[in-house]
């Protein structure tokens, strides 16, 4: 999604791509290349002058799809379209969003989650485009998403966007096609919850909420019940995964514009960062003997494996995958299971080294699905996977471990019952999946200045 933000004058506009920021001259429409900041989007050009605010990280919060309105740290920065001097008016440790400008171009509104709920602040900003001052808050308790400003600066417009998701399980079916309808409720409430991981021994779901404030570790029983929160603190964490033992959780840390993994003892107790790398790393899993731990990092797309050594330090990741996400141990720790992103193929690859062998991939020009997120089965003989058609209607599919075509096992077939992420637990009984409610609205407010 490209949009474009207009100078004061109307002469020229700037637009992001990636992670590089462009100005076009209507006069000779040939585009500039200004500054490069890491993920770049929703740019404001100021009234007065040749600063531009942008958000740098997150893209996924304003990109249509399955991530919309993603919680994950951002900044905003400030680039100078004549010499691409850059300087940040935020943090990168909360999720700060939609830049504009006050009509005299000497502040800058933005929404961020840094006291609880997302609300709207102000920083003023000098001519050189340095933040004057720490920011000031301007609303309480307001949830927005984006925020737009009218040219005379008098009327002030905001969308108010709600994501809640709760657990939802299903029996796997063994005969004909299961329909949502019949799945039930694990957890209730004002929550949105990503990733879900079942413990070996089927007694509990481990997953992450938001229901107080920043996303924290909780679990439930699989046969539900009293949830009970495991992490206390204003750091986000997602996408738990509990050790074979059941001792120790492994999960993602969003620190900076960057996920980390990261270790704690279920039993609680301090974090502890398994390893420092380059790469992004994401959905941490354990392998079935606990002594390595599977990883993806978005940004490049590719998989790797970390080994716990005889002292009990990690070791180097090394690569295992390109253009391969989301991988998955199988019950020998051997292979790992893991998608294309984009493609929705599904493939096996070594856990130590070799090539991936593709296990399934849509044919073009067919109604196939398009695979997210495989995983195994308990007893290793299937894997299972999401897909969503054109229209965002999610199901469950099997294919055989040797491979073979796709088996529909779930529809999401009631509209109230919409599951919009990928992702997909499952234990020896039963399907763990999230279940989305999605509200958004637009208001107007007229502004007084005193």
């Amino acid at each position: 999604m490209l949009t474009v933000a207009w100078s004061g004058d109307g002469k020229q506009f700037a637009f992001a791509r990636k992670d590089s920021l462009f100005t076009v001259d209507m006069a000779g429409l040939a585009p500039r290349f200004v500054a490069t900041r890491r993920d770049l989007h929703s740019c404001n050009w100021s009234p007065k002058g040749l600063l531009i605010a942008c958000v740098s990280g997150n893209s996924d919060f304003v990109r249509l799809g399955v991530n919309f309105g993603n919680t994950a740290p951002s900044t905003i920065v400030v680039v100078n379209a004549a010499n691409g001097a850059a300087t940040a008016l935020t943090d990168s440790i909360q999720n700060n969003e939609s830049p504009i400008w006050t009509a005299d171009g000497r502040a800058v509104y933005f929404i961020t989650n840094r006291n609880g709920p997302r609300d709207i602040y102000a920083i003023a900003v000098g001519r050189s485009g340095k933040p004057s001052g720490d920011p000031v808050r301007l609303t309480t308790g307001l949830n927005a998403m984006s925020i737009a400003l009218s040219a005379d600066g008098q009327r002030l417009a905001y969308s108010v966007y709600t994501a809640k998701a709760n657990l939802w399980s299903l029996p796997i079916p063994s005969g004909a096609p299961a329909s949502v309808a019949t799945a039930t409720a694990l957890t209730t409430g004002s929550q949105a919850i990503e990733g879900m991981n079942a413990s070996r021994d089927g007694k509990w779901l481990y997953y992450d909420s938001n229901l107080h404030g920043a996303s924290d570790l909780y679990r439930v029983a699989s046969s539900g019940g009293e949830p009970e929160r495991l992490t206390n603190d204003s750091m986000d964490k997602f996408q738990p995964a509990v050790s074979p033992d059941g001792a120790e959780l492994v999960f993602q840390l969003a620190r900076g514009n960057s996920r980390q993994a990261y270790m704690i003892p279920v039993s609680g107790g301090p974090m502890q960062q398994l390893f420092a790398t380059a790469t992004e790393q994401r959905s941490p899993e354990w392998s079935p003997d606990g002594n390595a731990i599977a990883f993806f990092d978005r940004v490049t797309s590719t998989s790797w494996v970390s080994r716990r050594g005889p002292d009990g330090k990690w070791q180097t990741p090394h690569l295992v995958g390109k253009d391969l996400t989301h991988p998955q141990w199988s019950l020998d720790g051997h292979t790992l299971v893991a998608a294309t992103p984009g493609l929705g193929h599904v493939s096996l690859v070594p856990s130590d080294s070799g090539a991936a062998r593709t296990l399934y991939q849509p044919r073009p020009g067919t109604t196939d699905p398009i695979a997210d997120w495989p995983i195994w089965s308990a007893d290793g003989r299937e894997i299972y996977f999401k897909s969503h058609d054109p229209r965002g209607d999610a199901t469950i599919w099997s294919i055989p471990a040797t491979g073979g075509a796709p088996k529909l096992l779930v529809r999401f077939d009631d509209p109230s019952r919409p599951s919009n992420r990928p992702e997909l637990a499952v234990d020896a009984k039963r399907f763990y999946f999230t279940i989305n409610d999605r509200q958004s609205d637009v208001w107007v407010v007229e502004l007084s200045h005193k």
